[in-house]
């Protein structure tokens, strides 16, 4: 498991973080679920990767990004180090995980 996702672990489903991409985006929401998956590709292509990913129910929109990817409140989205955030905390401001 990668530093992001121990880091995400560490906290119990349900907890609420803010999560901070480069783009501009910031949201609001709570940890679903933690669990282990693939980047799709075929098992023998040289590419093939598995990974920790965590679910993570929107529940508010702080920021937009300037790309026309866009979270919508209500979502599940994957978190995981295929797309990292910029920075992830608590809702008390305390931050869990920062890239380096």
């Amino acid at each position: 498991m990668d530093e992001l996702l121990k880091a995400i672990a560490k906290h119990p489903n349900g907890t609420k973080l803010i999560i901070e991409w480069k783009n501009g985006c910031t949201v609001i929401g709570e940890i679903d679920t933690i669990y282990e998956t693939y980047n799709d590709l075929d098992f023998d292509d040289p590419n093939y990767e598995e990974y920790y990913a965590c679910v993570f129910l929107v529940t508010d929109i702080i920021g937009h990004s300037d790309e026309k990817e866009h979270f919508s409140k209500g979502v599940l989205i994957e978190v995981s180090m295929q797309n990292p955030p910029l920075r992830v905390h608590l809702k008390d401001g305390t931050i869990i995980w920062e890239q380096s």
